[in-house]
């Protein structure tokens, strides 16, 4: 957190994807691992610090950081937010595909949280994405869109200003 004025700076537990409404809180996906999905996106690391997952991972998923202690910790994983709404035989439909985080906002009302995962095939480079949305204390996960609707189109997604809908 760097005060451009006065050159001041702390450093905090992670990267920041998104910044709450009242600028309390910072949330993001692994921001090292958003080039495995699509190249050009995320922070250039070296090889060495990525973290290649294996199906839907219970240590990787949305990380939440408190601004004023700079304390991060995981918000919710990839498997909490699959395993919420998918039981192990619809997981399996998703064959060798490997999830990963790749963006998440807050309403602007801050009370729910938007989350893309991705369902990445490394042997073939394709991808499936969805939404999920979950209340800003981790409770009511949903998955708001399914891969198969969001292949039909759209991207960019991003909260409608009521705070219940979303754009894409």
């Amino acid at each position: 957190v760097l005060n451009p004025f006065t050159g001041c700076y702390r450093c905090i537990g992670n990267g920041v994807f998104m910044l709450s409404p009242d600028g309390t809180k910072a949330l993001t996906h692994n921001l090292n691992n958003s080039r495995i999905t699509q190249y050009g996106y995320g922070v250039t690391v070296p090889d060495a610090y990525l973290q290649y997952n294996v199906t839907c991972s219970s240590e990787d998923g949305f990380y939440q950081t408190d601004l004023v202690t700079g304390e991060t910790h995981l918000f919710l994983s990839l498997k909490q937010l699959l395993t919420a709404v998918y039981d192990s035989k619809s997981l399996s439909e998703f064959g060798n595909g490997v999830f990963y985080g790749f963006q998440c906002k807050w309403n602007q009302q801050q009370t729910r949280i938007l989350m893309v995962v991705r369902c990445y095939y490394p042997d073939t480079g394709k991808r499936k994405a969805m939404i999920f949305t979950a209340n800003t204390d981790g409770s009511n996960i949903k998955l708001a869109l399914p891969w198969q609707a969001w292949s039909k189109s759209g991207h960019h997604v991003n909260w409608h200003p009521d705070g219940e809908h979303l754009t894409m």
